[in-house]
Order: structure tokens, then sequence, then C-alpha cells
């Protein structure tokens, strides 16, 4: 069994292929489609990498999934992606004292080509 991944993403077309090309890199991945899925299965499973977008739909933002692992020893890895630029993204980050948790950031479109994502996630994961 490979690394466990969870992508809390909107986009059901983005979690698709983001799915497909992790699975084929050789990791276990599920995807929920709101924040407060992402809370629930993160409270019920442990993941070796946590992949979210920040502006969800419904009440649970991303960040809000950030936030709940200020004091999480164990934590996964994690992952942000963003239509928003890096260079935007990050104050927003700071500005939510989030910054200090985020191991990747990652920008939508360009950064998810399939080759690049991989190799982001490997790095990220230690592979």
């Amino acid at each position: 069994m490979g690394r466990r991944i969870l992508i809390v993403e909107d986009e059901t077309d983005i979690c698709e292929i983001l799915k497909e090309v992790l699975v084929e890199g050789g990791y276990d991945v599920d995807v929920v489609h709101s924040g407060e899925e992402g809370l629930e299965y993160l409270t019920n499973v442990p993941y070796d990498a946590l992949i979210v977008d920040v502006r969800l739909s419904g009440s649970t933002s991303g960040i809000d999934i950030i936030k709940t692992y200020r004091a999480v020893q164990n934590r996964p890895k994690i992952i942000v992606m963003s239509a928003t630029a890096k260079r935007f993204l990050g104050p927003t980050l700071e500005d939510h004292a989030v910054s200090d948790l985020v191991d990747k950031v990652l920008e939508k479109p360009g950064d998810l080509n399939p080759e690049r994502f991989v190799n982001e996630i490997n790095i990220v994961l230690g592979r």
C-alpha cells in the first residue's frame, strides 16, 4: 500500500485528473469536494499528505482545514493549491497565521501539469 493522500477540491474535473496521476505514481488517494467532508475524512483516516484548495464552496475553507492542524503532532504534509498567484497567496496565508503549516504551494493551472505535479508531491513526501 502506498502513501495516503487526501485531495480537498471542489472542481471535480481537477480532482479526477490529480487522483489518476497520483494513483499511477503509487499513492492511495481519497477525494472530497467540500471543506466539511475534508475535515470528516481527516478526523477518521491518517493521511501522509493533504492537498487542499484555499477557496472551497461551502462554509469551510481550505484555510479553515489547515488551521485544524495547528496543534496536531503527526500532521500530514500540507500542499495548498490555488488559482491565486503564489506572490498574492503567501500574504493571505500569513494573514491567517497558517503559512508555517504549509509545506508547498501549487498554482493552478501551471503547477498541475501531471509530470510536474507528481514530481512536486514526491519531493514533499521525500520520495
